[in-house]
């Protein structure tokens, strides 16, 4: 269910239990929103950092958070009860070795809370998450979708333009240049046939 705004900006906020986005114009405000200084990858990794400068990558990261709850009817899909748990649940899907590559990538250290409770795991493949329930709402297309937006290096994430030139969004840009055509069709005037018609 989306019934809120995107949200432009640095401000984090969890507007729900796992569901974050960022605002720094004051566009939006929820009164039952609660405000953290913590961000941690793209949801609740990191120490809010104001000179940090944050891009369009992270909005993609939460626009494959929120694809993996529709398509998984599984809302939130990575569901922490805290900042620990949630990076151990996002780990749990994505892998530690892809975590260990970036936070070594960029030269950030892991808090060493970490050390006893991320543990190793494989990155898991996204069928593994499909059942009887949601298996309609799975293609090929959304899972390879789903793939390159949740990715932990916001540089190997899709860009919004990528995003919308991905196989997954054929099916709607056919429709669309379909109704295109028949809207762009001169409209025959009753009566205009033939002679005799």
């Amino acid at each position: 269910r989306l019934d809120t705004p995107l949200w432009e900006g640095y401000n984090y906020r969890d507007t729900r239990d796992s569901f974050s986005g960022l605002d720094s114009t004051g566009l939006f405000h929820n009164q039952q929103s609660h405000y953290t200084q913590q961000l941690i990858i793209a949801t609740r990794l990191k120490s809010f950092n104001p000179f940090i400068m944050y891009d369009y990558s992270l909005d993609m990261w939460s626009l494959g958070c929120m694809l993996a709850s529709m398509i998984f009817r599984k809302e939130p899909f990575f569901h922490g009860h805290d900042n620990y748990d949630q990076l151990v649940r996002i780990a749990k899907v994505l892998g530690t070795e892809e975590l260990f590559i970036y936070l070594e990538k960029y030269h950030i250290e892991l808090d060493p809370r970490f050390h006893d409770i991320l543990g190793r795991h494989s990155k898991k493949r996204w069928e593994r998450f499909v059942h009887s329930e949601n298996q309609h709402l799975v293609s090929p297309e959304a899972l390879d979708f789903l793939d390159k937006l949740l990715q932990y290096d916001h540089y190997d994430r899709l860009t919004a333009r990528e995003a919308m030139e991905h196989p997954y969004f054929y099916p709607i840009v056919k429709d669309q240049n379909r109704m295109n055509i028949v809207s762009s069709s001169p409209t025959p005037i009753a009566g205009s046939g033939p002679v005799g018609e």
